[in-house]
């Protein structure tokens, strides 16, 4: 054959962001996701079950089911079966199963971005260029912890059975943070994952499991509030490791409040943005492109611009705000997808109405968003004070507020007064 005739003849696989690899998946599970305990599949005895929602259509994706108290106590049996035989094996060879699980990660790293995507409503550039390629990294990186443990990290010791509860803002990004410290130190893991984003979670641990990883090392349930409590109460967890919102947190503060079960939390996390009058401004305003409209929920940004450069910041971020590109998380273009949850999107909505009854300046982008789905426009609040009550109280959604400063230490004392943990950027020169 010539080359010409080869080219014509040869078959394509699909795109990237094709949803094919992902639906398959669903569909070798006939929609109906079971718990993972114990290196298999477990149907609940109660049959109970919830739907799995796509955010950018609001269609169902998969049934999940739903954990209870009994099946609660079958994954800490699982987890506490397995605990001896991991935390006595040598750390290279718990290095060994965590390296196999990075490269079987980027094996199928199109399947977990995909169905990520599908399930958060993140866009595909962010857990196909972001996600899936830290989750690959951070085990790498946890390996070398438990390979060096011994020589490096001899004051690290093994708790016994960790308990993680997870966000619908990064599934992924909060199971690495979760699994990689504790195997690395010789701890099984029972991961409590929100129901509004359970598939990746659920794929994570069979590739695991499939990588070679002990049947019970990991395990991974499925439910509501009640779930959570049962696995937070129940008397075999010995640390309770959180990624999840404030209000999450406090509710297992107090309900562990009393007991020797150590508490390991990461709340809600809106960024602040400190724009110096020597700035370089570009940078500044792409900054908060990221920050707020770069498909991450976890937050309002606040935005802090010094008084003499306000007008000049305003207006870059306006006509970048132009620019910003809502649609379906599978289309790599975009640059906001919707919000995780029907909930989440029905209290940006009432945020968002308060806020133009309270009369602040609110700049939208332009466009029209998908007719279907948990979809929000992304917004700037141009004016409001910073002890406006929209300012205090937890929204998820693509919104940025700018405030302005004339001193560092007015600066500092703005961006510190809020009831939530910040992570920050200040650019200066």
């Amino acid at each position: 054959m010539t080359l010409a005739e080869i080219m014509d003849s040869m078959s394509y696989g699909p795109v990237m962001e094709s949803a094919e690899v992902a639906q398959a998946w669903l569909e070798k599970h006939e929609r109906q996701i079971g718990l993972f305990i114990g290196g298999r599949w477990v149907a609940p005895k109660g049959g109970a079950s919830l739907p799995a929602i796509e955010p950018a259509t609001g269609s169902e994706l998969a049934l999940l089911s739903v954990a209870g108290a009994t099946e609660i106590d079958q994954a800490v049996a699982a987890a506490a079966s397995a605990a001896e035989h991991w935390h006595n094996a040598p750390g290279y060879v718990r290095a060994r199963h965590l390296y196999a699980v990075a490269r079987d990660i980027q094996k199928h790293a199109r399947l977990l971005a995909v169905l990520a995507a599908l399930d958060s409503g993140q866009p595909i550039r962010l857990t196909r260029d972001v996600t899936v390629p830290y989750l690959a990294r951070s085990f790498t990186y946890y390996a070398g912890w438990a390979q060096l443990r011994e020589q490096h990290f001899s004051d690290l010791q093994a708790l016994g059975l960790v308990a993680g509860i997870t966000s619908f803002n990064a599934p992924l990004c909060d199971l690495v943070q979760i699994m990689g410290p504790a195997l690395a130190t010789g701890n099984t893991v029972v991961v409590h994952a929100d129901p509004a984003a359970s598939l990746a979670a659920l794929l994570l641990a069979e590739v695991m499991r499939d990588a070679g990883l002990p049947d019970g090392v990991v395990n991974v349930v499925a439910g509501g509030e009640e779930t959570r409590n049962a696995l937070v109460d129940h008397p075999d967890v010995s640390q309770i490791s959180v990624r999840s919102s404030t209000s999450a947190g406090q509710a297992i503060r107090l309900r562990s409040a009393g007991t020797a079960k150590r508490l390991l939390m990461r709340l809600s996390e809106p960024i602040s943005v400190l724009v110096m009058a020597e700035a370089d401004l570009d940078a500044a305003v792409e900054a908060v492109v990221t920050a707020a409209w770069s498909g991450r929920t976890g937050g309002m940004t606040r935005v802090f611009v010094q008084e003499s450069i306000r007008a000049d910041l305003l207006q870059r971020v306006q006509d970048r705000l132009t620019t910003i590109r809502v649609g379906h998380p599978l289309d790599r273009a975009i640059d906001v997808g919707p919000l995780g949850s029907e909930s989440a999107y029905e209290h940006a909505k009432a945020w968002l109405a308060q806020v133009h009854e309270s009369q602040t300046d609110v700049l939208e982008a332009e466009g029209d968003l998908p007719k279907d789905g948990f979809y929000i426009q992304p917004a700037l609040l141009s004016s409001i004070e910073p002890a406006a009550e929209p300012l205090q109280s937890w929204v998820d959604g693509p919104f940025a507020a700018l405030l302005t400063f004339r001193s560092l230490e007015e600066a500092a004392e703005l961006a510190n007064n809020s009831p939530y943990g910040q992570s920050a950027s200040i650019w200066s020169d």
